[in-house]
């Protein structure tokens, strides 16, 4: 199974926070990594995840635009287990 990292959480949780929606951040993040598993192949691959959530007793959809991104160190030796770099890049909410 693939490690994957999310390398610029807290831009996400600020973003969340600021749509009143930070409960929903281990949910986004665990759809994030669930896509990146199982359909992201590519490097610098640009994916939505979708979420719906209950807020003020209404029915929420948020759409978070991610994309992979290379490790920052080297490979040594060609490791095949380094981890898959995540990067949020942004955030819609439909009411």
């Amino acid at each position: 199974m693939k490690q994957v990292e999310l390398m610029n959480r807290s831009m996400l949780e600020q973003r969340l926070d600021s749509e009143g929606m930070i409960e929903a951040t281990e949910k986004v993040i665990e759809r994030m990594k669930e896509h990146v598993r199982s359909m992201v192949v590519h490097l610098h691959e640009v994916f939505l995840v979708d979420v719906r959530l209950m807020k003020n007793e209404l029915l929420e959809t948020i759409r978070v635009a991610f994309t992979t991104t290379e490790n920052e160190d080297p490979l040594e030796d060609r490791e095949i287990d380094q981890p898959v770099n995540v990067v949020f890049l942004l955030l819609e909410h439909e009411g």
